[in-house]
């Protein structure tokens, strides 16, 4: 099979650079799972854009340019880079006045004005959402209803890397296994969370991409920095927990304990401290012997009921004041890139989105930056792909074998993943634990394990070596002292 150009992934990223590209450009989507959205909301199977209720982080005009820059810089911790930031906060302030002109349904008042919401660590209310704390499933709706490329289901098992070029994908569709070639290739697979024991995310989300990346000798950046957020339904029966957003707290909502405290002064922090602070404090209160809710009483019910349908409809489950606790949320490593979304190292090959490392959060994602992400690198990887754009020659490739697919180790060795990485390599981190964690992981390799299992476990591995290489606590990194 022969396309121009590949992307892995049926995400935000991916349906934005699908939408970008040049109209006259073969394109092909291929993903784990189809398009659950339309049918049900927050069914998003393979991506987790459809979960994302937040909505889209943008300035409130020219002269809020500069401030967002400066929030974003501050959330990170100092770990940002500062151009990659500029260039996504710029750029994003343009693409959103381009989306409303193709009339992305963005919320507005009785006026007609934007609504905008205010999250944690902005120093402005300037989140923009889409049917309220839907706004993820409707932006990825609005993309598909715009998408012409064609979509195949299935996992991409290799990149077709040779001489420091990439000519594009092994992909397997439950029947057979073939090689996709293509010109250009754009990874916008999505994050890790579901190597979490718990977590926000979709449960397909397993990380093999970037451990196919890691396994082609291509640089992970950045992967100990895990985003874990504060308030997730505290539920025990599955490994995917809801999440109760953080314009909620920005409306209102405060966290409690058992004893209907208020806590978090204990500890230094708000309702709005950025999410890496904010989930240690619950984390901490938690380790302590209580119990931590969110109490969405004194939001005023006809606001609750228009602009937090996902709560509401948690609410009647759960009650105003259902149990949180942090959960793995966000990716912000990735596979390295440069300021255009190129891969390093190899031609032909682009990531985009919680997939890639795009230097733009630092140690610790801002509220609602990571659609903005999606959308703006999604525009400029279609833009120099148009720019730069040439054949390949003609090549061909082995694919990798079919009987490395499966091992009876599989399911045994994702558990243990998912326990080490929770509890070795989570909100809070002991360099002893993490050692331990590393062993833990490596004695996984002599198991009788499928090849995306492999890779699932080598960016694990690569989360861990991150971890323990780090030398200060930063950002979503906390590492706390020994204890006799």
């Amino acid at each position: 099979m022969q396309t121009d150009v590949l992307i892995v992934g049926n995400g935000a990223a991916a349906l934005a650079a699908a939408r970008f590209l040049p109209k006259n450009m073969r394109v092909l989507i291929v993903a784990k799972s189809g398009e659950k959205s339309t049918a049900k909301r927050g069914e998003g199977g393979s991506n987790n854009t459809d979960l994302a209720q937040g909505g889209i982080a943008c300035p409130i005009d020219e002269n809020d340019i500069e401030s967002h820059i400066a929030d974003t810089i501050k959330a990170g911790a100092g770990r940002c880079d500062e151009k990659a930031v500029r260039t996504l906060v710029t750029r994003g302030f343009d693409l959103i006045r381009e989306l409303c002109a193709l009339s992305l349904p963005f919320d507005r008042d009785e006026k007609g004005g934007l609504i905008r919401a205010k999250e944690a660590a902005h120093s402005k209310a300037r989140v923009l959402q889409v049917q309220g704390d839907h706004s993820g499933f409707f932006l990825r709706l609005f993309l598909l209803d715009q998408l012409s490329a064609p979509q195949l289901y299935g996992a991409v098992i290799d990149l077709l890397i040779e001489d420091d070029c990439c000519y594009g994908a092994t992909f397997f569709d439950g029947e057979k296994m073939e090689n996709i070639y293509a010109n250009r290739v754009i990874i916008a697979s999505g994050g890790i969370g579901a190597l979490y024991a718990s977590t926000t995310n979709e449960p397909l989300i397993l990380g093999e991409l970037q451990g196919i990346a890691a396994f082609r000798g291509l640089t992970l950046k950045d992967m100990h920095f895990t985003q874990f957020h504060p308030t997730a339904i505290d539920r025990k029966d599955s490994v995917q927990k809801p999440l109760l957003s953080e314009a909620l707290r920005g409306a209102g909502a405060t966290i409690i304990d058992d004893r209907s405290r208020r806590f978090l002064e204990d500890y230094g922090e708000n309702e709005l401290s950025p999410r890496d602070r904010l989930s240690r404090a619950v984390f901490a209160h938690i380790q302590s012997g209580r119990k931590v809710f969110l109490d969405l009483s004194a939001i005023e019910p006809s606001l609750f009921r228009s602009r937090f349908e996902s709560a509401d409809r948690l609410a009647a489950k759960y009650g105003l004041k259902p149990p949180i606790s942090p959960a793995f949320h966000y990716s912000i490593g990735g596979i390295a890139v440069d300021s255009n979304a190129k891969v390093l190292g190899v031609k032909g090959l682009y990531a985009i989105g919680e997939a890639a490392s795009s230097g733009v959060h630092g140690a610790n994602r801002l509220a609602s930056n990571s659609l903005l992400e999606a959308l703006v690198f999604a525009k400029i990887a279609a833009e120099n792909i148009a720019d730069d754009f040439s054949a390949n020659g003609d090549i061909k490739i082995d694919p990798i074998g079919a009987a490395a697919l499966n091992g009876k180790d599989d399911q045994t060795a994702l558990e243990t993943i998912r326990q080490t990485l929770w509890n070795r390599f989570g909100v809070v981190r002991q360099k002893s634990a993490m050692i331990e964690g590393k062993a833990i992981l490596e004695s996984l390799e002599k198991g009788d394990l499928g090849v995306l299992t492999r890779r699932s476990l080598l960016t694990a591995k690569t989360i861990a070596n991150c971890a323990i290489a780090e030398t200060q606590n930063v950002g979503a990194h906390y590492v706390k002292k020994e204890t006799d």
